[in-house]
């Protein structure tokens, strides 16, 4: 009699590796992130964070005005213009050097991912 192992994991299987992949990644990115701008550009605790949230509810009010947008141009073409954006904004963390330098950034990169 032989034996096979077979790995049965259903449909949603790549899904959900998929969502684990990105959901480890955004964990370790947000980490690096919080370390980078408190201990090497000196932002407090407290900078940073009221940053962040500024930046994330910037992002949920322009969500509904881009996805509008999205509806009338074309998604692919709004999510192509939206990941270029997003990867000019990633680069200029590296050029931040103060509080508002880094509102700025912070806010156009969070809207452009969210």
């Amino acid at each position: 009699m032989r034996w096979r192992s077979r790995l049965t994991l259903g449909p949603l299987a790549g899904l959900q590796l998929a969502t684990l992949v990105l959901t480890v990644g955004a964990g370790a990115w947000f980490t690096c992130w919080a370390i980078f701008f408190t201990r090497s550009v000196g932002l407090s605790a407290t900078e940073f964070g009221g940053g962040v949230t500024v930046a994330g509810v910037f992002a949920l009010v322009v969500g509904s005005p881009l996805g509008y947008l999205a509806d009338r141009i074309g998604t692919r073409e709004v999510l192509v213009c939206l990941g270029l954006i997003q990867g000019l904004a990633t680069l200029c963390y590296l050029l931040v050097s103060e509080f508002w330098g880094f509102l700025a950034v912070s806010v156009v990169a969070v809207t452009t991912q969210r």
